[in-house]
């Protein structure tokens, strides 16, 4: 079953509806079913090269939802008058462009984690508190006796 719209561009974008008697919850267009096939089977194959151990429930449930989100963000940011040929050929070309060279000094990030130490102790955050507390009210009675000085 086919929904005919009075708009030629999304007349060229025929929506399936599912089988006669049976509706699909979800309204989606071929060029939408067409990207969700691909993602999913490029995901699912990168994984099994990668070596996920793609049995496993969890990361099928994982790999399903990654497909879904990924074939979205690529849907939103299609535009309906393009083909997907089209749209794919654009973005080969946009990556292929020839480019001039940047004249922009590069400077490196710094980035500075705190390291785990095991010969740390551990301080709850109950205690932590505690002891910011009782720095700020050593702080303010500091500040209170230097101002009776004056």
């Amino acid at each position: 079953m086919h929904i005919t719209t009075d708009d030629d561009l999304t007349r060229i974008d025929r929506t399936y509806l599912g089988p006669k008697g049976k509706r699909i919850p979800f309204v989606a267009t071929y060029r939408q079913y067409a990207i969700g096939l691909a993602v999913a089977a490029l995901s699912f194959g990168t994984l099994l090269l990668i070596g996920f151990p793609m049995w496993n429930k969890y990361l099928l449930v994982l790999w399903g939802f990654g497909s879904i989100f990924v074939t979205m963000f690529v849907n939103n940011r299609m535009r309906a008058d393009l083909t997907l040929r089209d749209t794919a050929r654009m973005a080969w070309q946009e990556v292929l462009v020839p480019r001039e060279p940047s004249t922009i000094e590069h400077h490196p990030i710094r980035l500075d984690i705190p390291v785990y130490d095991p010969e740390t102790p551990y301080v709850s955050r109950r205690e932590r508190r505690k002891h910011r507390a009782a720095d700020r009210a050593a702080t303010r009675g500091a500040r209170a006796r230097k101002g009776k000085k004056k």
